[in-house]
């Protein structure tokens, strides 16, 4: 049997299913669905037919920290061999949810950071980027709010899975042991994405879908928890094939590689030393990787800080060198992320680059962006005299 929980991350506080509400949770016929409950950011009760504000909905969730934790089970998704169905959360759904929250709160006691406390960048980045900012404004503050207490709770598990598969464990040479778990951490991290409180039911496919639907995170209003170990959408097995799909696909690379963490301004290759550069550089403010790459980066540290110290010695990714312009970081300097710092940035870069690259060789930029501002930049990205 495959069980996909629904989960309504801003609901009532009460776990346990409220009579009154049987009616409208499990309709008796298609006629009866009705249309949802919130519009524009303002909720519409489905009994009483009162409407709460917007602003009074945001300030609700803000004193809820965005209300993953007092989000309410509502339904549960269910493949049996005779077919599909929805069904209202049950007591015992509500129990096993509630036994895994007392759970988790233990291992908070016993280690206050095993969940992401790392804080979430409020500031918009600019003005047609929102980044991860978005979340903020209903209250969440660090990135542990993004996650329910079960959510959060089988993250930390299967990390910890992780962890313990060590030399003395698992008989393996160190370089082999170090790329196994480095697979296993991409499967894990895409459930960071796929069981979260942004997370999207997909009706048209019965799916989950990830918490990002494009470069940023958007609030939702009821979200689909994964049942890791289900067989379902969103769940490990899923998870792994997509990492071995992967790893298949890049069999016919015969030769080995050399992957280093360097700034694109100061390339560590000798001079004339590359046959080719293939580069995507940033997209001029249109896209705060680092400030995304944090989603991630919080729980690939919990996982893998012991394994790659020096790429996870920060508590969050670095952004001072980081070329795009934002409103959201400063430069290492204190300077502005402005129109110059990217020129003079990529500049730097292009410079770099060419330096590295031997005379016949060849050099590809992918640069995507979509505005007359953006192109500018690069075009007149020149080296300072």
């Amino acid at each position: 049997m495959v069980t996909q929980v629904v989960s309504l991350s801003h609901g009532d506080q009460t776990v346990t299913a409220l009579r009154p509400l049987l009616e409208i949770f499990s309709p008796r016929d298609g006629d009866r669905v009705e249309s949802g409950t919130v519009k524009g950011g303002a909720a519409t009760c489905p009994i009483t037919g009162f409407t709460t504000s917007a602003a009074s909905v945001k300030r609700q969730l803000t004193q809820q920290r965005g209300g993953a934790q007092n989000s309410r089970l509502y339904a549960v998704y269910v493949e049996r061999n005779a077919g599909r169905e929805f069904r209202i959360a049950t007591p015992d759904d509500s129990t096993a949810f509630l036994r895994a929250a007392a759970a988790a709160l233990e291992v908070l006691h016993k280690d206050p950071a095993a969940f992401p406390t790392e804080e979430i960048n409020p500031i918009r980045p600019y003005k047609n980027s929102r980044g991860l900012s978005a979340v903020t404004r209903i209250g969440c503050i660090n990135f542990g709010d993004l996650y329910n207490a079960r959510q959060a709770l089988s993250i930390h598990v299967l990390y910890g899975v992780l962890r313990r598969l060590t030399l003395d464990r698992c008989g393996l040479d160190h370089p082999f042991l170090l790329a196994l778990k480095t697979a296993l951490a991409f499967a894990i991290n895409r459930g960071v994405s796929q069981n979260t409180s942004m997370s999207r039911w997909d009706a048209s496919r019965l799916t989950i879908k990830g918490a990002f639907s494009k470069q940023a995170l958007a609030v939702v209003w009821d979200f689909a928890e994964a049942n890791p170990f289900s067989g379902g959408s969103a769940d490990w097995d899923g998870a792994i094939e997509w990492v071995r799909r992967f790893i298949e696909g890049n069999c016919s690379m015969d030769r080995p590689g050399t992957t280093v963490r360097a700034s694109a301004t100061t390339i560590p290759l000798p001079s004339d030393s590359a046959a080719a550069l293939v580069t995507d550089p940033p997209y001029f403010a249109a896209i705060p990787y680092a400030d995304l790459s944090d989603f991630f980066y919080v729980w690939f540290r919990r996982g893998l800080g012991e394994s790659y110290p020096d790429l996870f010695a920060n508590e969050l990714t670095e952004k001072a060198e980081e070329l795009v312009v934002t409103n959201a970081q400063k430069g290492s300097n204190g300077q502005t992320k402005d129109d110059s710092f990217f020129r003079l940035g990529m500049a730097a870069a292009l410079k770099s680059a060419r330096d590295v690259v031997q005379s016949q060789g060849i050099g590809v930029i992918v640069y995507a962006e979509g505005t007359t501002a953006g192109w500018e930049a690069i075009l007149g990205a020149k080296p300072s005299r």
